[in-house]
């Protein structure tokens, strides 16, 4: 799995053609994409990626980077994008054969999500396989790549 992270004042994701929307405050905006490589093992990973996410000091404190999402009591915007595993090594069409396929990626971002409310985080989501429309204020900008 490959999640892409940006600590954000605030982020919203819109999705017209379901009428859904859904927005956090201060917190982490993480899209996350789900591998080949991810389908059979992933339940190691989700717990390894929960543990970090939720221990993570990646907040502006007092002018240093030492808080992590609980001590700012934040939120996270999960959203789901197979095109992290885009390669644009071949040409100008990009690749998307390394991305899990999608019945399997979805389970796997449902498992994610779930974990992620068990460790008492507070989530909100996009709509799997859905266009959205994501927008944000990031904050630093602070942004990395687990």
């Amino acid at each position: 799995m490959r999640f892409m992270i940006s600590v954000v004042d605030n982020a919203t994701v819109k999705i017209a053609e379901h009428d859904y929307e859904a927005a956090i405050g201060k917190g982490l905006l993480i899209y996350v994409g789900v591998g080949k490589m991810d389908v059979d093992e992933y339940e190691g990973k989700i717990q390894k990626f929960v543990e970090k996410i939720a221990t993570l000091k990646c907040f502006h404190v007092d002018g240093k980077i030492n808080a992590s999402i609980a001590d700012v009591s934040g939120s996270i915007l999960l959203i789901s994008n197979f095109t992290l595993y885009g390669k644009t090594d071949n040409g100008q069409k990009i690749d998307f054969s390394q991305s899990a396929d999608y019945e399997s990626a979805e389970k796997i971002y449902n498992v994610l999500i779930e974990a992620l409310r068990q460790k008492g985080l507070i989530v909100e989501t996009g709509i799997f396989g859905a266009y959205m429309e994501v927008s944000s204020v990031n904050a630093g900008p602070l942004n990395f790549v687990i």
